[in-house]
């Protein structure tokens, strides 16, 4: 669809988690529900699916709500699934808080949304769909724990979450899958120069933004593609086996951390803002705590990142 006039703002939407579709969230980013054009009304291309009912459940109107405006939105349903119609037309500031709002017969509930570069994404940025593949199993011993079980398996703690959907705490006896998590492909891709000391924000290809970060010396920023397998707040940080709290002022990872598929790396905040714009880390990319507080809203586990 070519762009004209005001400049449109969409419906971001995302690919759930591992585990199918949940309920009450936004779920796919397409501009066409496949194989379902000959019963969607005309212009059925300008539709997009933003939420689920839950059985029973009667769709009576689809409001958008943000500071100064409220307004109905075409919609239809298709089974279970909402369906939104777009362009929208609307000006607002960045990290501007929205909320769509589901009306139904008995009730009613929301999904929160956040505007970035014109373009709205949903406020809780759910996970891609991931590609995974089992490759084993894993008994867990008394004493193990997830890193220890990753090192075994050449594989990381995010990798071995997800494929398990489990946290860090685990059981003697515990059954574990074990096996490789890749991403096919994203609607958001960061882009990082690390001669210009500058990552940009990329949706569907097209720039919303460049933020200046700190990258590593010489070669210890590792060139590639990768894509985000966790998202941590006030990160504590492992150093040469010593353990540093969160927020300490010796902490250099900031307000959060994202970890890259290849763990050793990740995107993270910083405590000495004056040196973002060098090369001086050991390799992972820092940003301006203000920068990833507010970025991380908006990128889903599964967000390819490029390092060139």
């Amino acid at each position: 669809m070519k762009r004209k006039g005001a400049r449109l703002i969409f419906l971001a939407l995302v690919l759930w988690f591992v585990g199918g579709l949940a309920a009450r969230s936004i779920t796919v980013f397409s501009s066409a529900l496949p194989g379902t054009e000959a019963e969607m009304p005309e212009g059925a291309f300008l539709f997009q699916v933003v939420g689920r009912l839950e059985e029973g459940e009667h769709l009576k109107s689809l409001r958008l709500r943000g500071p100064g405006i409220e307004q109905e939105i075409p919609a239809f349903v298709f089974g279970e699934e909402v369906c939104a119609q777009h362009p929208l037309s609307l000006n607002a500031p960045d990290y501007t808080d929205f909320s769509l709002i589901f009306l139904l017969d008995d009730g009613a509930f929301t999904t929160p949304l956040v505007c970035f570069g014109n373009v709205l994404f949903a406020g809780d940025a759910p996970a891609l769909e991931l590609d995974i593949e089992i490759t084993g199993r894993h008994v867990v011993q008394a004493g193990e724990y997830l890193y220890r079980i990753a090192q075994l398996h050449q594989s990381s703690v995010a990798f071995l979450e997800i494929l398990n959907q489990t946290s860090a705490l685990i059981y003697p006896g515990q059954i574990l899958r074990v096996g490789r998590v890749s991403v096919s492909g994203s609607p958001i891709v960061l882009s990082i120069s690390l001669s210009d000391c500058q990552l940009t924000f990329f949706l569907e290809g097209t720039p919303l933004r460049t933020y200046p970060v700190a990258v590593g010396r010489g070669q210890s920023s590792r060139p590639g593609t990768y894509f985000i397998t966790r998202k941590i707040p006030n990160p504590a940080l492992y150093w040469e086996g010593e353990y540093i709290q969160p927020l300490a002022p010796i902490n250099g990872l900031g307000t959060w951390w994202l970890e890259l598929s290849n763990p050793q790396y990740g995107i993270h905040g910083t405590n000495r803002p004056w040196e973002i714009g060098k090369r001086v880390s050991h390799g992972c990319i820092r940003l301006f705590n203000e920068d990833i507080e507010q970025l991380q809203r908006l990128l889903p586990i599964g967000t390819i990142v490029k390092i060139y």
